[in-house]
């Protein structure tokens, strides 16, 4: 005789916000009410493709319009070592592709997150990058299967 274990996967399952939602009733984030002490962010993205973030530098009028920090690998905080590094957000100054976080800002409003993020000067120093798959390419190997 085989016995089998009952799984969760592929069975009815009684949620518990069901009532409200059918109803109606349910609320979405956007309802619930801010508290005074809300902060936005925005991030800014690498405009190129390879290279190094020196520095991060932001206009002081821009910066006294209701801007909080503006977040880089200079000053964010560290966290632990992760096995991917694309969970290491802002922890290295290197850039690996265009459109790479490399700067946070975060304000009191989306608007002024969003108009610091558009200020911010970015001291980089760009590298030549390689996007062309030749046949002779000194990068390109025979995987083993």
């Amino acid at each position: 005789m085989t016995t089998t274990t009952q799984r969760a996967v592929g069975q009815p399952l009684e949620r518990l916000e069901a009532p409200e939602k059918v109803t109606g009733a349910a609320k979405y984030a956007a309802e619930y009410p801010a508290g005074d002490d809300l902060a936005y962010a925005w991030v800014v993205q690498s405009p190129v493709p390879k290279g190094r973030l020196d520095d991060v530098r932001v206009d002081p009028l821009v910066e006294a319009d209701d801007v909080i920090a503006v977040l880089w690998h200079g000053n964010a905080p560290r966290i632990e070592e992760a096995s991917d590094p694309e969970l290491a957000v802002l922890q290295s100054g290197r850039i690996s592709y265009r459109g790479q976080a490399v700067a946070l800002v975060v304000a009191r409003t989306f608007e002024a997150a969003r108009r610091a993020a558009h200020e911010v000067v970015l001291e980089i120093d760009a590298e030549p990058h390689d996007a062309v798959l030749r046949a002779d390419h000194p990068g390109l190997y025979t995987p083993r299967r």
